[in-house]
């Protein structure tokens, strides 16, 4: 028995979303387009599922791109630092300040999500 990647070179990608992800047509169907759109979203989107998965663990709201983080409340310092950890491991490079031999992250340059894409590399 031929595996489909063997007849096609292909490679199956499954991508598991929440219930109420995939957008319908009015007649019920799938819209293939507008789905794939979000499911190969750009980084902006990425950036924002990330913090807002981060904020569902810790039991916490989720934001939108212009929520603050840390000057809310809704983050503490540790907290903030754990999420800027949780970006750069899930893909997301954020740009550092180089002072000497130190690397600096201005939280206010970084409160928001809309704040983060701006100064992502």
């Amino acid at each position: 028995m031929k595996k489909i990647k063997d007849i096609f070179d292909l490679s199956a990608k499954v991508h598991l979303k929440d219930i109420g992800f995939l957008v319908k047509t009015p007649s019920g169907k799938i819209n293939r387009k507008i789905s794939a759109s979000k499911i190969f979203a750009p980084k902006d989107e990425k950036v924002l599922t990330i913090v807002n998965n981060f904020l569902k663990s810790s039991n916490k709201k989720i934001v939108d791109y212009n929520d603050a983080l840390f000057s809310s409340g809704l983050l503490d310092s540790i907290e903030f630092f754990e999420l800027l950890v949780t970006l750069e491991s899930g893909g997301i490079k954020l740009n550092r300040l180089k002072t000497n031999s130190n690397i600096k992250l201005p939280i206010e340059e970084y409160d928001t999500v809309q704040k983060m894409i701006e100064n992502m590399k």
